[in-house]
């Protein structure tokens, strides 16, 4: 019989879930820059760019949440001791 209820992913999952998150988190910064780009290249209208850009702006911040989610209910560390080995000067 199936187990229901709170399920907890097995730290290898849960570093491969984080994985995923941060990349699609990346890959959105890349999609704003491109939209950025063809809104400075004329080739979009202010309004479209407005339009989309509130939905790319959702998107992060909704993607931000899960990963903030992930890491507390998986006992990850936070983000900012993670990426601050990673070239970051903490002076």
């Amino acid at each position: 019989m199936p187990a229901f209820g709170k399920k907890h992913l097995s730290p290898h999952k849960a570093r491969e879930k984080e994985s995923h998150l941060e990349a699609a988190r990346e890959n959105i910064e890349v999609i704003r820059l491109y939209w950025r780009l063809l809104f400075d290249l004329k080739a979009i209208s202010l309004g479209k760019h407005v339009e989309t850009s509130s939905l790319i702006e959702d998107v992060s911040k909704q993607l931000a949440l899960w990963q903030k989610y992930s890491r507390k209910k998986n006992n990850l560390p936070p983000e900012s001791s993670v990426n601050q080995g990673a070239g970051e000067c903490a002076e």
